[in-house]
């Protein structure tokens, strides 16, 4: 017969192996962020940053079919009220072109022009851009659709790899606080049976044979038990972790997408680079093409089709600084943090889960092994203190 501190040895080393090899089940989770090792197999990459394109794919995908409409989106957007929040840097931009493009174009002529001159060419280009701007952003808000779609989406998603990561850690904190917790609740019971047990064969091998359980099994159940049951089961009402925290996850969820994955700049980038590029750069030179042919002191000029096209790039390639201007009005207006939370919080069980189990349901079987081994290795250094 054993004393009785030997036994509660026994189940404080349960407890530890079953929080220790969670700990560092969730280390191996997101780190390292790039492969460590001898490629493809002899090496570590955390789970989360291996599947960061599945998870990006996964996530696009859901994002354009269920949880954004883009025409809705983006009808949300005033004309007037973005061409107003865009007043100065507008000015600014068309002064600089014109002046640029002048001068680039027609240089003896340009120069020969008294300043006031040169002022009032300005100013009437000036005077007509809001009007056309606000043309600009009304035929643009039904072709730009396809900067909320699926390929647009996961570009975004991948603009910066540590991006999915981020937003997957950041969605599951509690859910990487749960495992812990199971692992040392788990650990702590079975470690009771690991001591009834001992106490019953007297043999040394069954510690290391419990560390192994402890380490192993429970490593895979709590990730299991993130995810599942997916609805409220039994008398208790079990159900996941995570599908449990619906809706606090479709708030944050919304938030981090609207603040780092759909930006405006992200979009101007869609916009300006994605399918409908051709059709957004036509309906620009179409509104540049008038803004010219009202002035007439440049309709004389010769060259004009060049003078034209000049105009046109030069706007192309402003537009994203001075979109930024605007970028507090524009989420605001879109709106997105808000509309993804209401859109998740209807989705179906197994469509809520995709937000975050692609990036834990994959490459996951290292971590039972290496729960196992470390928690068999714990397990038989318990017998030096027996």
């Amino acid at each position: 017969m054993h004393d009785w501190y030997v036994y509660l040895l026994l189940v404080v080393f349960g407890t530890v192996i079953g929080y220790v090899t969670k700990l560092v089940a969730v280390q191996m989770l997101f780190r390292p962020a790039t492969f460590i090792g001898i490629p493809p197999a002899l090496g570590w990459q955390g789970v989360v940053p291996r599947n960061a394109d599945r998870v990006a794919r996964v996530n696009a995908e859901l994002l354009a079919t269920r949880l954004l409409e883009p025409r809705d989106v983006f009808a949300r957007i005033d004309p007037a009220a973005l061409t107003a929040q865009l007043e100065q840097p507008l000015m600014a931009a068309i002064d600089e072109i014109v002046r640029d493009v002048l001068r680039a174009h027609h240089p003896q002529l340009w120069e020969m022009l008294p300043m006031l001159a040169q002022d009032l060419i300005v100013k009437q280009a000036q005077a007509s851009a809001p009007r056309l701007v606000e043309q600009v952003v009304t035929e643009l808000r039904a072709e730009v659709g396809s900067a909320l779609g699926a390929r647009a989406l996961e570009a975004a998603f991948r603009r910066d790899p540590e991006l999915v990561p981020r937003v997957v850690r950041e969605l599951s904190r509690p859910e990487m606080a749960f495992m812990a917790r199971f692992g040392m609740w788990s650990g702590l019971a079975l470690g009771i049976v690991e001591a009834v047990v001992w106490g019953l064969t007297g043999t040394d091998w069954v510690l290391p044979v419990a560390g192994a359980v402890i380490g192993g099994v429970t490593n895979a159940a709590a990730l299991r038990l993130i995810f599942f049951p997916r609805t409220p089961t039994g008398f208790l009402s079990l159900q996941g972790a995570f599908q449990r925290r619906r809706d606090r996850v479709a708030v944050r969820y919304g938030e981090l997408l609207a603040s780092e994955v759909i930006t405006v700049p992200a979009l101007v980038d869609a916009v300006l680079q994605g399918p409908q590029a051709a059709k957004v750069q036509a309906v620009i030179a179409r509104a540049v093409n008038q803004v010219v042919d009202e002035q007439p002191r440049i309709t004389r000029l010769t060259r004009l089709p060049e003078v034209k096209q000049a105009v046109t790039v030069a706007a192309v390639r402003r537009l994203p600084e001075t979109i930024r201007h605007a970028e507090s009005y524009l989420t605001a207006a879109m709106d997105l943090a808000r509309t993804i939370t209401a859109r998740v919080r209807k989705l179906n069980p197994v469509e809520y889960e995709a937000l975050l189990r692609p990036a834990l349901r994959f490459h996951t079987w290292p971590l039972t092994v290496v729960g196992t081994l470390l928690g068999a290795l714990i397990g038989a250094a318990t017998t030096l203190f027996l």
